[in-house]
Order: C-alpha cells, then sequence, then structure tokens
C-alpha cells in the first residue's frame, strides 16, 4: 500500500489538501487538524497515528511529524446474547447490563462489564445501534434506546411507596417532562438502573411517571433504605420493532449528537404494550466522532 493510500485509510471522510511537490518535505493539512511531515517516512506517521489524543512523534534529527488526534475518537461495545430482560412495568426503560466485549478505541472509552460508552470529548458524534432479539410470550412492541447519561448526580434522601412513588433529594434542578435515571437504591431496588419521566416537580422533590405519564405505583417494591442517586437521562435514538407472539427480529439505526466529556451512553429497553420479557441475541452499540 503506498503512503497517500494509507493516510487516506486513516483520515477518509476529511478533506485533505497537500502541498509541496511531494508529501516528503511537504505540509499534509485535515480539515480542523494539521499534520506537519518533514523529511518523515510513513512507519512515522503510521506510528503517530497508532495513538490518541494529541501526540508528538520525533524520528530522527530529520523527521518530525506533530499530530493533534482529537478526530479520532471512536468506542463500542458488544453484547452476545444472555438471559431474559424482565419488563416489570409498561412504558418504562430498563437498562441492558449483559455485554461482553468491547470493541475498538481511541478516546473515548468502552466498558462493557458496566454497559456503558464514556465519552472521551465534547464534540459532535454519530451513534450507531444493531439489536436482534426474541419474544417467546404474547405480541408485543418493543424500543430499543441509546441514552445519554450525564455525568453529574444527584443524592437521594427518600422515595416514598405511594401512586406515584415521590423522589425526595436535598435540592434538584429537574423540571416536569425529563427523562432521569436512578441507581445506587438500597432498599427499593426496583427502581435502581430504569428510567423515568418527571412530573410534578418542586425544589426538592419530583414524581415518577413512565413514558406515557402513567404513575409508577412504588407501594409493592421494597422500602427504601438508603443512598440512590439521580442523572439526567437523554434519548439519542431509538429503534422500533413489532414481534408477534413467538417471533424474533433485528433493527439497526443510527443518529448525530452532540456529547459532552464524561457523559456515559447506555442501552435501554421498553415494552410499550404489555410486561412480557425479551431475550436478545446481538446487541451492538458504537459511536465515532464526526
Amino acid at each position: 500500500m503506498s503512503l497517500l493510500h494509507w493516510i487516506h485509510d486513516q483520515v477518509r471522510g476529511k478533506n485533505l489538501y497537500i502541498t509541496g511537490s511531494s508529501v516528503l518535505g511537504g505540509d499534509l493539512v485535515v480539515s480542523g487538524t494539521k499534520f506537519t511531515v518533514t523529511a518523515s517516512t510513513g512507519s512515522v506517521l503510521s506510528d503517530a497515528l497508532a495513538g490518541t489524543g494529541s501526540r508528538t512523534v520525533v524520528a530522527s534529527a530529520t523527521g518530525v511529524l506533530s499530530a493533534p488526534l482529537a478526530a479520532h475518537d471512536y468506542a463500542g461495545i458488544q453484547y452476545a446474547g444472555g438471559a431474559a430482560v424482565a419488563i416489570g412495568v409498561k412504558d418504562v426503560y430498563y437498562k441492558l447490563d449483559d455485554f461482553a466485549a468491547d470493541g475498538i478505541s481511541a478516546l473515548s472509552v468502552p466498558a462493557y462489564a458496566s454497559g456503558k460508552i464514556t465519552l472521551g470529548a465534547s464534540r459532535a458524534y454519530s451513534a450507531h445501534i444493531s439489536v436482534s432479539a426474541v419474544v417467546t410470550s404474547a405480541a408485543a412492541q418493543f424500543e430499543v434506546s441509546i441514552v445519554n447519561i450525564a455525568a453529574a448526580a444527584t443524592n437521594i434522601t427518600g422515595i416514598s411507596e405511594a401512586t406515584p412513588g415521590v423522589v425526595t433529594t436535598a435540592g434538584h434542578s429537574f423540571t416536569d417532562g425529563q427523562l432521569v435515571k436512578i441507581t445506587g437504591v438500597v432498599g427499593m431496588v426496583e427502581v435502581n438502573d430504569q428510567i423515568f419521566k418527571v412530573a410534578a416537580a418542586d425544589a426538592t422533590t419530583f414524581a415518577l411517571t413512565s413514558f406515557a405519564d402513567a404513575n409508577i405505583a412504588t407501594g409493592g417494591y421494597t422500602s427504601w433504605s438508603s443512598g440512590g442517586t439521580i442523572q439526567l437521562a437523554t434519548e439519542i435514538v431509538e429503534t422500533n420493532k413489532d414481534f408477534p407472539n413467538g417471533s424474533q427480529g433485528g433493527a439497526s439505526t443510527s443518529w448525530p449528537f452532540t456529547g459532552v466529556a464524561g457523559d456515559a451512553l447506555e442501552v435501554y429497553t421498553k415494552n410499550e404494550d404489555n410486561t412480557n420479557d425479551i431475550t436478545f441475541s446481538h446487541v451492538y452499540l458504537w459511536i465515532a466522532g464526526l
């Protein structure tokens, strides 16, 4: 492979400008990112682009390549099948946790064990998801979504057993209609790793509702004991699939979004028709910086 073909493979999709009579001894400028090559070689360029973030490689007294590599930002996690996702409440998102492997990555950080990708920069991204699943009980319409979970978290000081359940904090900034993730609760574990819609919010409390604005009844849940945090959740993109009784199928989709460094992307599913479970045979989430 020639050096120019190799460069194309590494930075395709960007605008390239080459000045000088050749790459060696000339300037290679990528839109938004500049590569300065001085009497360098293809191997030096390869070494530089194999890294992440901003990097400078000095090959020799006469071979220097400077390459800010913020444009190189991608990550993926893969789910290879597992236990059924138990659906307790219609129109509430349940987190997929049984991912089995990390994909290749640069800058952003995949963490399959916790079912998330942590964004490495505040920038434009493209998010992609591909799923296949089987439903063995009554027909249902399922939705699978990529959800952005904000890094900032608010501590929970109590959750009532009522209809709707009411979350109490020392103070929060959530507003009606926003989506939130609850995790880390001791006692009322039924609300952990789920996404709810905020309703009747005031300075310290808010009520739990579903995506369809139905009140979440927590009276039958285990009593809240201690702990728990709330994080703002923003749906990036969703894919819908109607499963007839005993059927299997798949879907995929992608969407651009603006991410914030430190936020995490997670995968959630909800049953829009009933409370029947779903078993995924494959889920692949991946992102790429734009």
